[in-house]
Protein backbone atom coordinates (compact mmCIF):
# COMPACT_ATOMS: atom_id res chain seq x y z
CA UNK A 1 0.00 0.00 0.00
CA UNK A 2 1.18 3.43 -0.79
CA UNK A 3 1.29 6.93 1.20
CA UNK A 4 -1.16 9.42 -0.48
CA UNK A 5 1.93 11.09 -1.36
CA UNK A 6 3.09 8.96 -3.82
CA UNK A 7 0.65 8.41 -6.25
CA UNK A 8 -0.34 12.29 -6.18
CA UNK A 9 3.34 13.45 -6.51
CA UNK A 10 4.72 10.19 -8.75
CA UNK A 11 6.33 11.72 -12.20
CA UNK A 12 5.81 15.95 -10.24
CA UNK A 13 8.87 15.47 -8.02
CA UNK A 14 11.82 13.65 -7.48
CA UNK A 15 11.08 9.94 -6.28
CA UNK A 16 13.81 10.44 -3.48
CA UNK A 17 11.99 13.84 -2.49
CA UNK A 18 8.76 11.59 -2.27
CA UNK A 19 10.17 9.10 -0.08
CA UNK A 20 11.44 11.29 2.28
CA UNK A 21 8.36 13.08 2.56
CA UNK A 22 6.68 9.54 3.13
CA UNK A 23 9.80 8.98 5.76
CA UNK A 24 9.47 12.03 7.77
CA UNK A 25 6.15 13.37 6.80
CA UNK A 26 5.96 16.21 9.77
CA UNK A 27 9.39 18.04 8.25
CA UNK A 28 7.74 18.04 5.01
CA UNK A 29 4.19 18.61 5.77
CA UNK A 30 4.40 23.03 5.71
CA UNK A 31 6.94 23.01 3.46
CA UNK A 32 6.37 25.34 -0.17
CA UNK A 33 5.95 22.50 -2.62
CA UNK A 34 7.95 24.83 -5.35
CA UNK A 35 10.99 24.66 -2.50
CA UNK A 36 10.98 20.78 -3.56
CA UNK A 37 10.93 20.92 -7.00
CA UNK A 38 7.61 21.42 -8.11
CA UNK A 39 6.67 23.65 -11.07
CA UNK A 40 3.51 26.10 -11.01
CA UNK A 41 1.82 24.59 -13.55
CA UNK A 42 1.93 21.04 -12.22
CA UNK A 43 -0.61 22.16 -9.47
CA UNK A 44 -3.34 21.88 -11.64
CA UNK A 45 -1.84 18.26 -12.43
CA UNK A 46 -2.44 17.81 -8.63
CA UNK A 47 -5.80 19.15 -8.82
CA UNK A 48 -6.92 17.02 -11.55
CA UNK A 49 -5.49 13.76 -9.70
CA UNK A 50 -7.23 14.80 -6.84
CA UNK A 51 -10.59 14.08 -8.84
CA UNK A 52 -9.19 10.86 -9.99
CA UNK A 53 -7.09 9.01 -7.26
CA UNK A 54 -9.93 10.11 -4.43
CA UNK A 55 -12.85 11.21 -5.81
CA UNK A 56 -12.47 14.58 -4.43
CA UNK A 57 -15.22 16.99 -5.54
CA UNK A 58 -13.25 20.44 -6.26
CA UNK A 59 -15.87 23.15 -4.93
CA UNK A 60 -15.14 26.27 -7.36
CA UNK A 61 -16.41 28.58 -4.84
CA UNK A 62 -14.00 28.37 -2.43
CA UNK A 63 -11.25 26.50 -4.09
CA UNK A 64 -7.81 27.82 -4.08
CA UNK A 65 -4.67 27.53 -6.20
CA UNK A 66 -2.89 28.12 -2.66
CA UNK A 67 -4.62 25.63 -0.80
CA UNK A 68 -2.34 23.01 -3.04
CA UNK A 69 1.23 24.52 -1.92
CA UNK A 70 2.14 22.55 1.22
CA UNK A 71 1.13 18.47 1.62
CA UNK A 72 -0.64 19.86 4.90
CA UNK A 73 -3.06 22.07 2.51
CA UNK A 74 -2.93 19.38 0.49
CA UNK A 75 -4.39 16.88 3.77
CA UNK A 76 -6.34 19.73 4.76
CA UNK A 77 -8.23 19.94 1.28
CA UNK A 78 -8.60 15.84 0.78
CA UNK A 79 -9.65 15.38 4.51
CA UNK A 80 -6.90 12.79 5.22
CA UNK A 81 -5.04 11.52 8.59
CA UNK A 82 -1.28 11.01 8.41
CA UNK A 83 -2.48 7.09 7.31
CA UNK A 84 -1.95 5.35 4.30
CA UNK A 85 -5.00 5.34 1.87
Amino acid sequence: MSHWIEPLFTGLLPEATIAAAVADYPAYRDVDLTELGLESLATMQIAIRMTELFNYQIDYESFTISALQTFGGLERQLGLALTEV
